[in-house]
């Protein structure tokens, strides 16, 4: 079984091939140009040092701001609200069914979230034209609006964040956006969520 791999820049702007193994198990090189979490190329001192394990401190400082963010959000919906009306958007009219599978819900709890978004008239439930039995989602102009809205206050509060860095600071924020989107996609992914 293949260990998944976080591409990170070594000197020279090679890529290096760093290898995320759970607590606990060896660490070890699975192929070409993949390093030991403890090795020197990643600025750690192996077993015991100040960085022996790269992945765990993405995922934590990934969390932290994960955490800073949702707490900016008004919390005048669910998470799971939120998420699917962001499907909605994104991904346009959805069975309430493949909703349900995606958010990791069940179909019961779904129609439940789906009346309530119906009710403040962020979506609307249509009859399937391919399955007379099903139900198709789609937000509603409302809805597009409420997303419009919560986009801003995130925007905001990640402007001002970000207004403090140092110039090095935002210039390596910058520079990992790419592997933090290769990171959320291989999450969702990994989930089985579209």
């Amino acid at each position: 079984m293949s260990t998944p791999l976080i591409e990170a820049p070594v000197s020279g702007g090679a890529a290096l091939g760093v290898s995320c193994r759970g607590a606990g198990s060896e660490t070890g090189s699975d192929g070409p140009g993949e390093r030991e979490l403890g090795s020197p190329e990643l600025g750690n001192q192996g077993p015991g040092g100040p960085d022996n394990d790269v992945c765990p401190n993405i995922g934590e400082a990934l969390a932290e701001v994960v955490v800073a963010m949702i707490r900016k959000l008004p919390r005048d919906m669910s998470l799971t609200s939120s998420s699917v009306l962001s499907r909605l958007e994104r991904n346009g009219p959805a069975r309430l069914g493949d909703l349900a599978l995606a958010e990791g819900i069940t179909q019961p709890s779904m129609s439940a979230l789906i009346a309530h978004l119906v009710k403040v008239g962020y979506a609307v439930r249509n009859v399937d034209p391919s399955d007379r039995r099903g139900v198709i989602v789609e937000i509603t102009s409302e809805g597009l609006s409420y997303r419009a809205k919560r986009r801003l206050t995130l925007s905001a509060a990640i402007g001002e964040a970000v207004g403090a860095l140092t110039e090095e600071e935002l210039s390596s924020l910058l520079a990992a956006v790419p592997g933090l989107k290769m990171i959320a996609g291989k999450l969702a992914d990994s989930a089985g969520r579209p």
